[in-house]
């Protein structure tokens, strides 16, 4: 029992918030490792209640997640940074504007990314932030 309470410390915790499953699963199977543990939502409510119960040294957001061209994902990100500021919350969209990138930044991300978005280049931003080895 000691050795899995040890264990559940030291893994580090990301959370991935899209509307698109298909997007959820390909960069969960790609960033999740013996020391990284990733989990999901779909919604603004099902993260924020993740949010509430875990904490995670990573978030990744889509900042439309209500298949619409409403920002939703922003919540999330305030939500983050109000909770736990230390957290990085990395933003996905595909609406790369100026005025939505200094709004997002402004709200406490760490990083803006226009989509597609390699799960690589995800992964190499992580290890920046301290949430992978650098080896």
């Amino acid at each position: 029992m000691a050795f899995l309470l040890r264990i559940a410390q030291i893994m580090k915790r990301i959370l991935l918030a899209d509307d698109e499953e298909s997007i959820l699963l390909a960069y969960k199977k790609l960033l999740s490792s013996n020391d990284v543990a990733v989990d999901t939502s779909q919604t603004v409510s099902e993260a924020l209640y993740r949010l509430k119960e875990q904490h995670y040294e990573a978030v990744i957001v889509d900042l439309c997640l209500s298949g619409t061209a409403e920002m939703d994902g922003l919540k999330i990100v305030e939500f983050v940074k109000n909770l736990s500021p230390q957290s990085k919350v990395i933003v996905l969209t595909a609406f790369d504007d100026n005025r939505i990138r200094e709004k997002v930044i402004f709200a406490g991300a760490y990083c803006f990314l226009e989509k597609p978005v390699s799960a690589f280049l995800i992964r190499d931003l992580l290890k920046e932030i301290g949430v992978y080895n650098l080896d």
